[in-house]
């Protein structure tokens, strides 16, 4: 169906909303492009590294759940943009507060608050895509939902961009000055999301949808939607029920081992192993993201139209090759293209897997839905650090190239087994499938 046909609020919703993810997406990668300085400052090993970044990241998936429930419970549809102002205000801020040296001198200080800006940022994530999903009719989820991912690949650039000007303006010793940037975009953005989002547009918006023959991501008769209001724990027992769910909550975490181990390890691949030096090892770094724009807007808008299990098994093994090709490098050109590569499904698989979630789920539990997806995210985040810091550790510590090629290799297994898990639930749905065909017959 033609894009023209959807309603402009849909279009203010999803502009806003990928600034938004812009800024989480900034925030988050900062400390990658940051790794090499902050090692050195703090004097970590590959190991400590591996979990102070598996540390970070755990925060990201432990309350995404339990707090998206509430807000489907309480903040659904256009209410939503009240629920997340003060989140999103109030973890830029506490990054702000890692970027001044008086208040995050020491490595623990600054760990502990980057925790907290993980906790804010785990909700935020499924909250924001849920939002998004609930302004866009369900037969352009998977376009809607890639193109608001766009911005994270664009957020992470940004904060390679950052970091690499900070250090060649500002000298090395000044990376935390990188961290005054997101609250700076996020209040802005979010006070004018909460003044815009309104009960009135949310109205014009689904009676759009149903004058144009598309069909509402949510009922908004909000009558309704109270005689079919449920628990938050029989909505999660409902949801974790879906067989759907689990098993791409399943792909997800083991395909976020890739991602997160890329950036665990790249930055420092770059600076010693490669040789750049610390500005352009920050800014290179995150080359990737060029495609990965790109992609977030090619494979979502296909799972639209090939399904999304195919579009996940395609965009699987698409990384899986690409990650093993660092095993190639011998240089700088080769760095450059094998990222372009690797960019072009990096940041594009996850939308698909939300969306997914967003298609299984029921219309009342996208939030619940989302935040296993982004629990099973981080849970797989958790675990990439300490793999690629064992690794590189036993194996030569920073220095050694054998270590990281090994990283790679462990990587791109990693993908295939997500792959691996969309092709069983496909054997099982034809199966229940087919039963469901033989019953009806007889």
């Amino acid at each position: 169906m033609s894009l023209k046909k959807v309603h402009r609020h849909s279009w203010v919703s999803l502009a806003v909303c990928w600034v938004i993810w812009v800024v989480i997406a900034y925030d988050r990668e900062l400390i990658f492009r940051a790794a090499n300085m902050i090692c050195e400052e703090f004097t970590l090993t590959p190991t400590q590294w591996g979990y102070t970044i598996a540390v970070i990241t755990l925060a990201l998936a432990l309350l995404g759940i339990p707090i998206s429930a509430l807000s489907d419970k309480k903040y659904s549809g256009w209410k939503r943009a009240v629920f997340q102002w003060p989140l999103i205000v109030g973890f830029t801020f506490i990054s702000l507060l890692s970027g001044i040296t008086s208040i995050s001198s020491s490595f623990y200080k600054f760990a502990s608050l980057r925790i907290l800006v993980s906790l804010g940022c785990g909700v935020a994530e499924p909250v924001g895509v849920s939002n998004t999903a609930e302004w866009w009719p369900k037969e352009h989820r998977g376009f809607a939902i890639g193109a608001h991912h766009a911005g994270y690949p664009v957020g992470a650039m940004l904060s390679g961009v950052v970091t690499a000007a900070i250090i060649y303006y500002f000298g090395p010793e000044n990376w935390r000055y990188a961290f005054f940037l997101g609250i700076i975009l996020a209040v802005p953005a979010l006070t004018f999301w909460v003044i815009y989002s309104t009960k009135a547009r949310y109205s014009e918006f689904h009676q759009s949808c149903i004058e144009n023959d598309l069909t509402p991501p949510m009922d908004f008769n909000e009558e309704q939607q109270q005689k079919i209001e449920q628990s938050n724990s029989v909505r999660l027992k409902k949801t974790l029920a879906s067989k759907g769910i689990l098993f791409t909550a399943g792909s997800t975490l083991i395909t976020h081992i890739v991602y997160i181990g890329f950036l665990t390890i790249f930055p420092a691949y770059l600076y010693n192993i490669i040789g750049l030096d610390l500005a352009k090892a920050a800014g290179l770094s995150a080359v990737f993201t060029l495609t990965g724009i790109l992609g977030q807007l090619f494979w979502p808008t296909l799972s639209d139209k090939i399904g999304r299990r195919l579009t996940l098994i395609l965009c699987g093994c698409w990384m899986a090759a690409g990650i093993a090709s660092f095993c190639f490098t011998s240089g700088i050109t080769s760095v450059i293209v094998i990222q372009l590569v690797f960019g072009f499904s990096a940041n594009a698989i996850w939308p698909i897997f939300y969306a997914t979630a967003s298609d299984y789920a029921d219309p009342d539990s996208l939030g619940t839905a989302n935040s296993i997806i982004t629990c099973a995210l981080y849970v797989g985040g958790a675990i990439a650090p300490i793999l690629m810091g064992y690794l590189l550790t036993e194996f030569g510590g920073w220095h050694s190239s054998t270590g990281y090629t090994l990283c790679f290799l462990l990587m791109s297994a990693c993908a295939l087994i997500g792959v691996a898990l969309q092709v069983i639930l496909s054997i099982l749905v034809s199966k229940e499938k087919n039963k469901e065909a033989v019953y009806s017959a007889g």
